[in-house]
């Protein structure tokens, strides 16, 4: 039987699968279902985004999620970088601060980079109740924790305003946010 999702929790989900922004290109198709899935604490997998970090898994220096031109990746100096193309847009400041360094998607909602020796020299500072949570590259170039949004790099390509419209008619809500509108 379907799982019975808070509203908004629906419409969380269900947002970001209409813009494109949680599924990777052959995803999309069952990214509502899994989006379900993923809360529901499933791991079942209908595809292999290679663009999600799922609650309890880990980047090791040198892995990344992409998406197109979009690269996050956790190097071996322990910074974790989102580029485009060979330009780095963000980082987490945190070369140098160990060795043998890998982010994990912890079950708080923290995404946290330890050294090999377990030392945590970076978080997202994100930690929340304990749950299902799911980091996304998603097309726009943000990085994104989702369960609530809890955290981002602020660094969309494009903005919408409060005066703004989708293709769907959909606005955003005065404190911009994405807010689904019925007529």
């Amino acid at each position: 039987s379907p799982m019975a999702l808070p509203h908004s929790i629906a419409i969380l989900l269900i947002i970001p699968t209409i813009l494109g922004l949680l599924a990777a290109p052959s995803c999309q198709a069952e990214s509502v279902i899994y989006s379900r899935k993923i809360l529901s604490g499933e791991k079942a997998k209908p595809c292999t985004p290679n663009n999600v970090l799922y609650t309890g898994e880990s980047l090791y220096g040198g892995q990344s999620l992409t998406w197109e031109s979009y690269t996050f990746i956790m190097q071996t100096d322990c910074n974790l970088v989102l580029y485009e193309g060979n330009g780095s847009i963000w980082a987490s400041g945190s070369n140098g601060l160990g060795s043998g360094c890998y982010v994990t998607m912890q079950k708080d909602g923290n995404l946290v980079i330890y050294s090999k020796i377990g030392n945590s020299v970076w978080a997202s500072q994100t930690h929340q109740a304990e749950g299902n949570y799911v980091l996304v590259l998603q097309k726009d170039r943000n990085v994104v924790i989702y369960g609530s949004s809890l955290w981002a790099t602020n660094t969309p390509q494009f903005s919408l305003t409060s005066n703004s419209t989708t293709e769907s008619g959909s606005g955003m809500a005065d404190e911009g946010k994405i807010a689904m509108v019925t007529k």
